[in-house]
């Protein structure tokens, strides 16, 4: 979990069978990869990949980022650097473009899910509205809502069916 103190954010693990807990180090957003091993997290504009079966080894950063990563395969994230969705390599910080959103908009939120890969963008300082947007497999977007949205973050089910966000 996230313990935030201030505007300082740690990533707190918590063994379910004693109650012990340790400290991963600053971050947040964190997404465990699918085979349960390694954690990526959020820490200040940038990806770390953190080691889960080795607790002295310390976070490894994997480049700038404007969103939360999420877990394309046990390999590879999806973060948001400006207007661009990219698949990062976890092994060698290798990048690919997934697709761009209109410009001067920043990609806030990503996620991923049965083969889908949704974001949501906005205007960079702004308050304006907010987009839900499916990036398709020809890097073009399908917009699926417009409007005054939490660009805390959206979600996918597992089976990639249903989209879910907040309204304010």
């Amino acid at each position: 979990y996230v313990q935030r103190r201030g505007a300082a954010s740690t990533l707190i693990v918590r063994e379910l069978a004693t109650g012990g807990e340790r400290s991963l180090g600053p971050g947040a957003e964190p997404a465990f990869s699918p085979d349960g091993r390694r954690l990526a997290a959020f820490d200040g504009g940038r990806v770390v990949i953190l080691d889960l079966q080795d607790p002295a080894a310390p976070p490894r950063p994997l480049g700038p980022s404007s969103s939360a990563p999420r877990w394309l395969d046990d390999a590879t994230v999806v973060v948001g650097v400006g207007d661009r969705v990219i698949a990062r390599a976890v092994g060698d910080g290798g990048e690919r473009e997934l697709g761009r959103v209109p410009d001067g908009h920043l990609i806030r939120a990503t996620a991923v899910g049965g083969g889908r890969l949704v974001v949501i963008h906005r205007p960079d300082a702004s308050l304006a509205e907010a987009v839900v947007a499916e990036v398709r497999p020809d890097r073009s977007l399908r917009e699926l809502r417009r409007g005054v949205l939490s660009t805390a973050g959206v979600r996918l089910d597992p089976a990639g069916a249903d989209v879910f966000y907040v309204q304010r």
